[in-house]
């Protein structure tokens, strides 16, 4: 087992321009307080709730409000990953889904859990055990607290999503494997973030036997062998002892995991309020919607609805007005007998063919010569069909001297050919 120092330069911030450097004049820096059974932790000092912190920070200058980013330890958070092959389309799918597993495992009352959906490479939900001495609704409760104070809670997130963030920041490593491993631990409790390509598949949570190096080494060996490959540990709560065995070779300590509980990531340079490799997370916002106003949506697909109708209207208009009109007139090669004033019907051509084509029959060939003489070729089921279909043909006025031509069984059917004139209007200048 290696230990790394963790390497936590601070991020250098892009300039603020317009809106951002208001923002940037109205809210102050951010404060990141952890909560664990105990109560609310800022560094080293425990705030038995929200409002006795509130009331020992100094009132931020005029016109301004300090960002609170609120961390729930482990101890107070039970993981459900979502197996892929559940019909789970969306975030609310998956929270409804985690919703049932909550109640059937820890009694009704955990219905009224605070939930976060995550996802990444996989997909998640987060619930967050009330602690015992909150009731009601604390998230919103919190909220009208600390605006009233000055300050504006802007996530309630769990506590190994920093730890994700500052893992990263640590160790890049991390981002370039098929498979790695960020190991959370909380005392005996470690919390398990599986990484495809730097980004969460799965979030678990397991306990060690002893909460010591020892017993974290125990732990790591019996992890799967693609897991073990690159790994990393950080957190607090593990007791003071000897290091862990030469076994350990793969997995690396960020900072000293001897540190009390609960871990505090405040001061660690790592910009916590980007979302980094993982979406959601927060409590504040359990489920990501799919579209900020879904009455724009709806709006947007009536609208497509009414364009695509009236195009097909005035698709419709064009072809009724074509299919109204004179005859196309084609005329002939140059220095041809029959050159002046020949036309074809070509609407009316083609659709006296489309009528009377039936069921089964395939058209393989349409030939018109100048002189207006036609080949019919296709296939059919049988010698009546070709029959029908020249039936059809020659009632239908446009053309004459309907024969049926060939008519003749092959391996892909039966093959016919029917001969016919296009009946042609009467060249101008000429008696019929």
């Amino acid at each position: 087992m290696s230990s790394a120092a963790p390497d936590t330069p601070h991020l250098a911030q892009p300039a603020a321009h317009g809106g951002q450097r208001l923002q940037a004049l109205r809210t102050s820096a951010a404060a990141d307080l952890v909560l664990d059974a105990r109560g609310f932790w800022q560094g080293e000092r425990c705030f038995d709730d929200l409002t006795d912190w509130a009331h020992s920070q100094p009132a931020p200058p005029a016109g301004t409000r300090r960002r609170v980013r609120l961390h729930i330890a482990g101890e107070l958070l039970h993981e459900w990953p979502c197996d892929p092959t559940l019909p789970l389309a969306d975030d609310a799918a998956r929270l409804a889904w985690a919703r049932r597993l909550q109640a059937q495992y820890h009694g009704d009352a955990a219905t009224h859990w605070p939930q976060a959906a995550w996802s990444a490479r996989g997909h998640g939900v987060t619930a967050w055990q009330y602690p015992a001495a909150a009731s009601g609704e604390p998230i919103r409760a919190w909220r009208d607290l600390a605006r009233g104070c000055g300050h504006s809670i802007s996530s309630i997130t769990p506590l190994w999503r920093a730890a994700l963030l500052c893992a990263l920041a640590w160790h890049p490593p991390l981002a370039k494997p098929l498979h790695a491993t960020v190991l959370v631990v909380e005392g005996r409790l470690v919390t398990v973030i599986e990484l495809v390509r730097g980004k969460p598949r799965c979030v678990t949570r397991r306990r060690m036997l002893q909460a010591d190096l020892p017993g974290l080494e125990d732990f790591f060996l019996a992890m799967p062998a693609q897991r073990r490959s690159c790994c990393v540990a950080l957190g607090a709560g593990l007791a003071k002892g000897p290091g862990a065995l030469p076994g350990s070779e793969g997995l690396v300590l960020l900072g000293d995991l001897s540190q009390p509980l609960p871990w505090r990531p405040a001061g660690d340079g790592v910009d916590l309020a980007r979302s980094g490799p993982l979406k959601g997370a927060d409590f504040m916002r359990p489920a990501r919607l799919a579209h900020p106003w879904p009455w724009l949506s709806v709006a947007c697909g009536l609208a497509m609805l009414a364009l695509v109708a009236w195009d097909a209207a005035t698709l419709q208009q064009a072809v009724a007005a074509t299919q109204a009109a004179a005859p196309i007139a084609i005329p002939a090669p140059p220095g041809h007998p029959r050159a002046a004033g020949l036309a074809f019907p070509w609407p009316a051509v083609l659709q006296s063919v489309e009528a009377a084509t039936v069921e089964g029959l395939r058209w393989t060939q349409l030939l018109v010569d100048a002189q207006g003489r036609a080949s019919l070729q296709g296939l059919s089921a049988d010698d009546a069909t070709a029959r029908t279909v020249a039936q059809s043909l020659r009632a239908s006025g446009v053309w004459r001297d309907v024969s049926l031509a060939r008519s003749e069984a092959s391996a892909s059917g039966w093959q016919f050919e029917i001969a016919a004139n296009v009946a042609q209007p009467t060249p101008a200048g000429r008696r019929p």
